[in-house]
């Protein structure tokens, strides 16, 4: 039950009275309303108990998402490669800090070498992309589902955009094929649309 509800049935009490007064009966639609609107609060008192305790396992839920999701990508420890046409894309996945941070070294070829950095924020999994643009995109993961073996990640923030139109990596999608192969596709955004996207297959070689 809801805040909402209890308003409601608030109102119909207080219709109940006004009906009760023009029938000349305000006494007892007065002691009527006085015992309802006791049992009200007491019923509210409860409600608003397990409003916060839904809350308090909505957010053990959300945490609990977000650690199911860091854990996953902390399989890929590794070496990966995938093939684009422009060449040879190279990924180093490294657990660092306790286990807490986990980072990519990025090898695109015609572009410098790039990192992206994965941790726990709380009840989220965040991202940073150190991007060759010279920005570096903060992104949010949505809710994992482990059955989907799909992660994704959408644009929060990012510093050092030149303005707001400039371009920038805006989403991050992995799909988990295997055990050694993974599929990611990162969204670049220029002048409020996307400019290009192209999903990659990579397969870990170590």
């Amino acid at each position: 039950m809801n805040r909402s509800r209890w308003i409601k049935i608030s109102a119909v009490v207080l219709v109940l009275m006004l009906i009760l007064v023009n029938a000349g009966k305000a006494q007892a639609s007065f002691r009527f309303v006085v015992s309802t609107l006791r049992d009200e609060r007491n019923f509210l008192a409860m409600a608003m108990s397990i409003a916060e305790a839904a809350r308090t396992t909505e957010a053990q839920n959300s945490q609990s998402k977000a650690v199911q999701a860091f854990e996953r990508l902390k399989t890929m420890s590794g070496h990966w490669v995938a093939q684009m046409p422009a060449g040879k894309v190279e990924i180093d996945y490294e657990l660092l800090a306790g286990g807490s941070v986990f980072v990519a070294q990025e090898n695109v070829p015609h572009f410098p070498r790039m990192m992206t950095v994965y941790h726990l924020d709380g009840d989220r999994l965040v991202l940073t992309h150190y991007c060759g643009a010279g920005n570096q995109p903060h992104m949010q993961a949505e809710p994992f589902d482990p059955k989907s073996k799909e992660l994704r990640f959408a644009f929060v923030n990012a510093t050092n955009l030149v303005h707001p139109g400039a371009g920038h990596m805006h989403s991050a999608v992995f799909r988990f094929i295997g055990p050694d192969d993974v599929t990611e596709e990162w969204t670049w955004y220029q002048n409020g649309k996307i400019a290009f996207h192209e999903p990659l297959r990579f397969h870990r070689m170590k």
